[in-house]
């Protein structure tokens, strides 16, 4: 629903902006080229960015639960730190390249300090680890699920530097700035949908129940 508002948000936005810019140009005295889409050199990922954001949505749904909000939270915003340094540092996508720095370096590792004592501190049977025990029975399952959350956190963190980049690719051939936001919205809402549709398929009914007739 969130995806779907979205879109019908951004797309009356933006529509409104073209019609703007379209109608400026009519009056304009000196018609400049008129804007236009630029999209047919467009590569298949440049338009994975709704994607990636419907993707991180998704991982922090399934993490709330076993982590709850803040640590969660806090999880994301180290793994969008550690992802956005590595992109600075590399130039990713076309981006200005940014060296990584000691203090940024040192505020990164002051992140990564604070969501390691915040795993810590919110571990399931945090005392059975520290004395050696396994990872087998009840115990350790809720181990199990709780580092599969953490992990999934950190992942779903670092997704939104890389759409960022992604959508300002799709936007530089647009009329308008921004407008990949628009594109990012389409994208993740129809990958939701397909989402939706391949979960629902095996537990919807196709037909009449045959064997109640036998």
């Amino acid at each position: 629903m969130s995806f779907g508002g979205g879109t019908i948000f951004l797309a009356a936005v933006f529509g409104a902006a073209y019609a703007v810019a379209l109608l400026r140009w009519r009056r304009s005295p000196k018609r400049r080229e008129r804007p236009r889409f630029e999209c047919a050199g467009l590569r298949w990922w440049e338009l994975t960015g709704g994607s990636l954001g419907c993707s991180c949505m998704v991982l922090g749904l399934l993490a709330f639960p076993a982590l709850g909000f803040a640590l969660s939270n806090i999880l994301q915003v180290g793994g969008q730190l550690t992802a956005s340094l590595i992109m600075d540092h590399l130039g990713f996508l076309g981006m200005p390249q940014r060296r990584v720095t000691l203090d940024r370096l040192c505020g990164a590792l002051l992140v990564a300090v604070g969501c390691a004592i915040s795993v810590l501190a919110d571990t399931p049977d945090g005392a059975a680890l520290a004395d050696g025990g396994g990872v087998g029975g009840e115990g350790g399952m809720d181990n199990v699920v709780f580092f599969g959350s953490v992990a999934m956190s950190v992942f779903a963190g670092g997704l939104p530097a890389v759409q960022a980049c992604v959508n300002r690719r799709v936007s530089s051939r647009l009329p308008i700035k921004g407008m990949g936001a628009l594109v990012s919205f389409i994208v993740g809402t129809l990958s939701l949908c397909l989402g939706a549709v391949v979960i629902l398929i095996p537990i919807l009914p196709l037909g009449p129940d045959l064997s109640s007739t036998s």
